[in-house]
């Protein structure tokens, strides 16, 4: 299984700011219920899909036989940026199945809401649960 993380730093002098913005939809200049990936999170995926491209061509590594990303749009994007247009065996495409309870937390914190079950058209077919 392959997955990506994001580190969460709390500085204990702003943890009251911080769980008074946790809550709230945005400041008003930017919005973080179910956020993009940002340019930063972009640059990430980029490095992670030349890091695989070059390990299938040079190691000859495996192939991953399945993929899962959690249903948040930033993430759901970040394996699109990584995987889509790497030259995959027809047995092993990327094809990720949604897991809904993959993501950072499950916590009244908006970061952690997700949109709708819809997965964006401009990404590859997912995997949806039936349930």
């Amino acid at each position: 299984m392959f997955g990506l993380a994001f580190p969460l730093v709390l500085d204990s002098d702003a943890t009251n700011k911080k769980c008074y913005w946790a809550e709230r939809e945005g400041n008003g200049t930017a919005k973080w219920a179910d956020a993009l990936l940002t340019p930063a999170g972009e640059r990430e995926a980029y490095k992670a899909n030349a890091y695989f491209k070059d390990r299938y061509a040079t190691q000859k590594m495996p192939y991953f036989e399945s993929y899962y990303a959690s249903p948040l749009s930033r993430c759901t994007i970040t394996a699109n940026l990584t995987f889509a247009d790497i030259d995959l065996p027809a047995d092993r495409p990327f094809v990720p199945t949604v897991k809904e309870g993959f993501r950072e937390g499950m916590t009244v914190h908006t970061c952690n809401r997700r949109s709708s079950k819809v997965i964006p058209p401009f990404l590859p077919p997912f995997a949806l649960p039936t349930n």
